[in-house]
């Protein structure tokens, strides 16, 4: 029998445990209210006195040679580095340097919170540009000095004005065969009027057919020409209508959960401590 009422546990110990807790946590109650009230109200002004920061993205194509637009003008590494660049100047407070390259008066430049650029998936020639600004009203003059500073790049020019003498080398070529093939075909309509050629040996008319295609050719180098430039915007940056932070409430909120959590702990280690007192 005596066993048995060994083995019966204390079903009252947990609810004196939780009971004891209780009045441990009423005694300090204005501790802990005081803790998260400070921390709410320290977090609120801070959150509501701290400047806005807005986000926009564009996405710009790089100028590739082929058809295929698998041989871009320059990678889209080197792209996300000419970024950076522009964005650790900021961090560097050279902002004289960086307003002269975007083109942006020093008071506006200021403005910027910082800019990245990312390659979207597999694709080898387009660029994110992410704007994190102040200012959302100067993303499209950001958006316009950095297009000018890429477009504005010596390889960048180089690769292009090679590219175009090349092409252009191509079109007088073409010009040239043209000519060459109306001259050949108005010579053997003089020599058939004369009855000078009576047997050719081909069709006049695949002359006119080598001149069609030579002329889609034509036309094709002379559009690729107009068309050939560094870079282009495909997708405008949007103006946002809400700023990406300070997140307000959930600031407080977050401000409130940790605060109590660490009210709590501070009255358990303070209560501890007096217990440690008192027992010695």
């Amino acid at each position: 029998m005596d066993d048995k009422v060994k083995d019966v546990p204390d079903s009252g110990n947990d609810e004196i445990d939780l009971y004891e807790l209780f009045l441990v946590l009423k005694k300090r109650f204005k501790l802990i209210a005081g803790i998260v009230i400070s921390a709410v109200l320290i977090t609120g002004v801070i959150s509501f006195l701290s400047p806005p920061v807005y986000r926009s993205s564009f996405i710009i194509r790089m100028f590739s040679k082929n058809e295929n637009r698998m041989n871009p003008i320059i990678s889209t590494g080197e792209v996300e580095k000419l970024i950076s660049e522009l964005d650790l100047l900021r961090k560097e407070k050279q902002l004289n340097e960086l307003s002269k390259r975007l083109n942006i008066k020093d008071e506006q430049i200021k403005k910027a919170v910082k800019f990245y650029a990312k390659t979207p998936s597999d694709d080898k020639d387009l660029v994110e540009i992410t704007l994190d600004i102040y200012d959302r009203g100067l993303i499209p003059d950001l958006r316009n000095g950095i297009i000018q500073y890429l477009n504005q790049n010596p390889y960048v020019n180089e690769r292009i004005t090679t590219w175009k003498d090349n092409l252009l080398q191509q079109k007088a070529e073409i010009q040239k065969k043209i000519q060459e093939i109306d001259g050949f075909k108005n010579f053997l309509i003089s020599q058939i009027k004369n009855d000078r050629a009576k047997y050719l040996g081909f069709n006049p008319l695949q002359l006119d057919e080598e001149v069609i295609k030579l002329k889609k050719e034509l036309r094709d180098l002379e559009d690729t020409i107009k068309l050939l430039r560094g870079f282009e915007v495909t997708i405008e940056p949007e103006i946002p209508q809400m700023p990406i932070r300070p997140k307000k409430a959930l600031n407080i909120a977050m401000a409130g959960l940790v605060s109590l959590f660490l009210g709590i702990s501070l009255t358990f280690l303070i209560e501890w401590i007096d217990s440690k007192k008192h027992s010695n």
